[in-house]
């Protein structure tokens, strides 16, 4: 049986009329909000957190940013994930602050001790992690930040082949994948235990292991970095690798578990976003991709979906109706999956 909140849950909102073809696939306009952070602030753009709702027709394949409105400002914004309760965890410097989402105000301080960049809500809901960046070799703990109470971040030293690390995400069983890289270097991509805080490298010398986000749709990890977003299945090592124009410089982002991503081009202001639900590769020729200007200085790009994710309203009944197409896209996207090729693999 579907369970239809779990898929709402996931991120869907349609509102648009649906277009059911002969594979049954699922065809809609799709929209939210997008929360995203700004690494540095001027006096005529003073905020550094804000959200603009986006739209998304995928018959059309148009993609439309609403007005950008101001959230918050306690400083230059990095990683942003949402707590269980409603509340932005933005890394700002050596803190992360708890913001309220609706008016702003910057509700507890955590002091972290080292950057929190990139930063991950645990499955348990109870906590938050959070990353650094720099050259390969560095020293530096992983930072546990408590959210009940909301208070000072617990450094957690690392031991194994890599002893920083900038990102975490989670599967769907819990399994706690990371990477580690920094501004102009390739990084390395592995998993950790997070129990005994040792690292296991699976992967090095990738230059797109910096952000990353495990990816429902896919079931797989998608870091992104320099110009290049790379999706990597952890179950067979398959690798998809896009990579867009030199001058692009990404940074964090978001899927919204419906073969949609979005990207945060920190050197442009650009938002990436790509469509790559009928391939299930982000590689894949015929996607579709649109890089629309966002905001000046963009970092990071606050969850769409999975842990971290803004919660949504329960579904009303009317929504039904998109069970059976919904279902018969996931069932051929799956089939789709198991054709999944090696494109490439850059390992130590």
């Amino acid at each position: 049986m579907i369970n239809l909140q779990k898929l709402i849950l996931k991120g869907l909102v349609v509102t648009a009329s649906l277009v059911t073809t002969s594979s049954a696939t699922l065809a809609a306009t799709f929209s939210g909000d997008l929360f995203y952070t700004r690494y540095l602030t001027d006096p005529t753009n003073p905020t550094s957190v804000k959200k603009a709702v986006y739209n998304y027709d995928d018959i059309a394949h148009t993609l439309t940013l609403g007005n950008r409105i101001s959230i918050a400002n306690g400083g230059a914004g990095d990683g942003m994930v949402f707590a269980p309760d409603g509340d932005l965890i933005v890394g700002v410097g050596q803190q992360v602050q708890k913001v309220n989402p609706d008016n702003g105000a910057i509700l507890s301080s955590s002091a972290v001790g080292t950057n929190a960049l990139h930063l991950a809500l645990d499955p348990s809901g109870q906590k938050v992690w959070g990353g650094t960046e720099g050259p390969v070799g560095t020293n530096t703990p992983l930072a546990e930040i408590p959210l009940t109470p909301f208070s000072n971040a617990i450094p957690r030293p690392l031991t194994g082949d890599d002893k920083f690390i900038t990102a975490i995400a989670f599967d769907n069983a819990g399994t706690a994948y990371y990477t580690a890289g920094g501004d102009d270097v390739n990084g390395s991509f592995g998993i950790i235990d997070l129990n005994t805080f040792t690292t296991k490298r699976l992967l090095g010398n990738i230059p797109s292991a910096h952000g990353m986000i495990f990816d429902p749709f896919t079931e797989d990890l998608i870091m992104f970095r320099h110009n290049h977003i790379t999706q990597v299945d952890p179950k067979t090592g398959a690798i998809s690798d896009y990579a867009l124009p030199t001058s692009v410089f990404l940074d964090g982002g978001t899927a919204d578990g419906n073969g949609h991503l979005f990207v945060a081009d920190a050197a442009n202001g650009n938002l990436v976003f790509m469509d790559y639900a009928a391939s299930g590769q982000v590689g894949a020729a015929g996607n579709f991709v649109a890089t629309p200007f966002l905001d000046t200085h963009i970092d990071d790009i606050a969850p769409l979906s999975g842990p971290g994710s803004k919660r949504v309203p329960e579904p009303s009944s009317t929504l039904g109706l998109l069970v059976l197409s919904a279902f018969g896209f996931r069932s051929m996207w799956k089939r789709h999956r198991a054709q999944k090729v090696l494109h490439s693999v850059v390992s130590n």
